[in-house]
């Protein structure tokens, strides 16, 4: 996601005074740190509706350590590989002793050094997300951004951006502490295959040399395996088998405890399995959403239902949109969803979801832009949802779930 805060232009060097920022601070700025909320004695400042952000707090949030030279009016910020320098008044970091051009100088305000949220991605290469709808700032540490969401102040990462995903043969990868005993577990997976005379394979799933075939699906066609830390807070990290089936593609959840693996099912489906287009998404504290249940190639997410991990129960809630009335989203991933579309000038609410036929097909990669005028989601099914938009010819339609 390209970075959408701009930046103070105008600012000069030096101290800028409480008394003339508290008349135009924005205190409800939020930031986030891989999903995490940074706690500040000195909110983010919106200056001209710009934003300032204090550097300590951000950064040791991240896991770099902070120095501050009174003396030069510098700080340096150490974090792995990565050694920056920041000093009041210079237009430019110094990134591993190479200066790297930014918008604004550092600066003091209320005593305390912030810099421009751009600068933040500069410094050591974190992803940055404005998050325009909860007025927010979400921070990567991985360099991957989060896609903002429009219910939630945090973000979401595709399951590829947040986690390892691989559709051919994987053999004995130790990468993954998948019971959280400290040690990595060896995971090996073969796909579902087809050979030119029809005949297929067995797929199979091994785990430190151990056999868990048996927890796969046998009225589905495993295509690929993924490893992700659905929920930051537990010991586990969590194993999704991608399935092929008659009505799409799908995902189970797993958990391997040591000894055994067994499913997480979701509770909406007879099968316990998420149903999706083309991707899924995660966050890191929990939760699951599929591009089944909205918007998800837009700036702002629109999203109509989540999963949430909640010990052993993937639970999938409703999620209103009413956010989204009154504003204009942009395209910005080539998701390359495909939609019901139907143009109209007045608007039945609820009347589209179910239309399966006499209906035209759209891309979303060809709608660059739109206002949502009003919108609809089925009480019971968040995948049953309706947007009715005006497009910028003027145009209104009526865009949902494509089901044919």
């Amino acid at each position: 996601m390209k970075l959408r805060i701009l930046t103070i232009s105008a600012l000069t060097a030096g101290i800028i005074a409480a008394s003339a920022v508290s008349a135009i601070a924005e205190t409800s700025i939020k930031v986030f740190v891989d999903n995490s909320e940074v706690t500040f004695d000195q909110a983010p400042t919106l200056l001209d509706g710009r934003t300032m952000v204090p550097v300590r707090a951000v950064f040791e949030k991240a896991g770099a350590t902070v120095d501050w030279n009174a003396d030069t009016q510098t700080a340096t910020l150490t974090k792995g590989n990565y050694t920056v320098t920041t000093k009041i008044g210079d237009p430019y970091l110094m990134k591993n002793g190479k200066p790297v051009a930014i918008d604004v100088p550092a600066t003091i305000i209320n005593e305390r050094l912030s810099i421009p949220v751009r600068a933040i991605a500069e410094a050591m290469d974190f992803g940055v997300t404005w998050n325009s709808v909860r007025n927010s700032v979400l921070i990567s540490t991985t360099g991957k951004e989060y896609r903002a969401n429009a219910q939630w102040r945090t973000g979401f990462m595709t399951l590829e951006d947040g986690g390892f995903v691989v559709t051919s043969d994987l053999s004995d990868i130790p990468c993954f502490d998948l019971d959280g005993n400290g040690e990595n577990d060896l995971l090996a997976f073969i796909p579902l295959k087809k050979s030119a005379d029809g005949t297929t394979n067995t797929p199979a799933l091994w785990i430190n040399g151990a056999s868990f075939n048996s927890v796969l699906s046998t009225d589905l066609e495993p295509y690929g395996v993924a490893v992700a830390d659905i929920v930051g807070s537990d010991r586990y990290t969590e194993i999704l088998v991608l399935y092929n089936s008659e009505d799409g593609r799908c995902a189970g959840v797993y958990r391997y405890n040591g000894s055994d693996v067994f499913q997480i099912k979701a509770n909406n489906s007879a099968d316990g399995m998420i149903y999706f287009q083309n991707k899924l998404f995660i966050d890191g504290a929990e939760n699951i959403i599929s591009d089944t249940d909205g918007l998800c190639f837009l700036d702002t997410m629109l999203c109509s239902g989540v999963y949430s991990l909640e010990d052993s129960d993937l639970i999938r809630y409703l999620w209103k949109t009413d956010s989204a009335v009154g504003r204009t989203f942009t395209r910005l991933y080539n998701d390359n969803q495909p939609l019901s579309y139907e143009e109209v000038t007045l608007y039945n609410k609820g009347s589209y979801v179910n239309n399966v036929t006499d209906n035209d097909i759209i891309y979303s990669d060809t709608l660059t832009s739109f206002e949502v005028l009003d919108c609809y989601v089925d009480e019971k099914d968040p995948s049953k949802f309706e947007y009715f938009i005006e497009l910028p010819n003027g145009k209104t339609a009526v865009i949902w779930p494509y089901a044919g």
